[in-house]
Protein backbone atom coordinates (compact mmCIF):
# COMPACT_ATOMS: atom_id res chain seq x y z
CA UNK A 1 0.00 0.00 0.00
CA UNK A 2 1.40 3.36 -1.02
CA UNK A 3 0.91 6.49 1.09
CA UNK A 4 -0.60 8.24 -1.96
CA UNK A 5 -3.37 5.60 -1.93
CA UNK A 6 -4.52 6.52 1.56
CA UNK A 7 -3.55 10.18 1.87
CA UNK A 8 -6.42 12.57 1.16
CA UNK A 9 -5.62 15.00 -1.65
CA UNK A 10 -6.77 18.62 -1.82
CA UNK A 11 -8.96 18.59 1.28
CA UNK A 12 -10.06 21.73 3.06
CA UNK A 13 -8.43 22.00 6.51
CA UNK A 14 -11.85 21.92 8.23
CA UNK A 15 -12.57 18.55 6.62
CA UNK A 16 -9.10 17.04 7.07
CA UNK A 17 -9.13 13.71 9.01
CA UNK A 18 -6.74 15.10 11.65
CA UNK A 19 -9.12 17.98 12.44
CA UNK A 20 -12.23 15.81 12.36
CA UNK A 21 -10.50 12.99 14.30
CA UNK A 22 -11.49 10.42 11.64
CA UNK A 23 -8.21 8.63 11.06
CA UNK A 24 -6.63 5.27 11.82
CA UNK A 25 -2.87 4.90 12.11
CA UNK A 26 -1.28 1.44 11.83
CA UNK A 27 0.84 1.23 14.98
CA UNK A 28 3.26 -1.58 15.83
CA UNK A 29 0.67 -3.47 17.95
CA UNK A 30 -1.83 -3.17 15.10
CA UNK A 31 0.82 -4.58 12.75
CA UNK A 32 1.25 -7.58 15.05
CA UNK A 33 -2.53 -8.03 15.17
CA UNK A 34 -2.65 -7.88 11.36
CA UNK A 35 -0.03 -10.64 11.18
CA UNK A 36 -2.11 -12.87 13.47
CA UNK A 37 -5.33 -12.01 11.66
CA UNK A 38 -3.89 -12.68 8.22
CA UNK A 39 -2.53 -16.02 9.41
CA UNK A 40 -5.92 -16.92 10.91
CA UNK A 41 -7.72 -16.10 7.65
CA UNK A 42 -5.24 -18.12 5.59
CA UNK A 43 -5.66 -21.10 7.95
CA UNK A 44 -9.45 -20.62 7.97
CA UNK A 45 -9.48 -20.40 11.75
CA UNK A 46 -13.03 -20.15 13.05
CA UNK A 47 -12.37 -17.13 15.26
CA UNK A 48 -10.02 -14.86 17.15
CA UNK A 49 -10.16 -13.41 20.65
CA UNK A 50 -8.77 -9.93 21.14
CA UNK A 51 -8.50 -8.71 24.70
CA UNK A 52 -6.82 -5.87 26.50
CA UNK A 53 -7.28 -3.22 29.12
CA UNK A 54 -10.10 -0.70 28.69
CA UNK A 55 -9.39 2.33 26.46
CA UNK A 56 -6.29 0.77 24.87
CA UNK A 57 -7.59 0.94 21.28
CA UNK A 58 -9.03 -2.50 20.64
CA UNK A 59 -12.03 -1.18 18.73
CA UNK A 60 -9.92 1.13 16.56
CA UNK A 61 -7.45 -1.69 15.90
CA UNK A 62 -10.27 -3.99 14.82
CA UNK A 63 -11.68 -1.27 12.58
CA UNK A 64 -8.27 -0.75 10.94
CA UNK A 65 -7.73 -4.49 10.50
CA UNK A 66 -11.20 -4.92 9.05
CA UNK A 67 -10.48 -2.34 6.37
CA UNK A 68 -6.98 -3.69 5.68
CA UNK A 69 -8.01 -7.34 5.47
CA UNK A 70 -10.58 -6.47 2.79
CA UNK A 71 -7.72 -5.18 0.64
CA UNK A 72 -5.57 -8.26 1.26
CA UNK A 73 -8.43 -10.73 0.68
CA UNK A 74 -10.91 -9.10 -1.70
CA UNK A 75 -14.23 -10.89 -1.77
Amino acid sequence: MEISDIRPANIDMDEHPINTERYLIPTEPIGRLMTVLEKAVRRRTSGLLIHGRPRYGKSKAIKYCSNAIKEIFPG
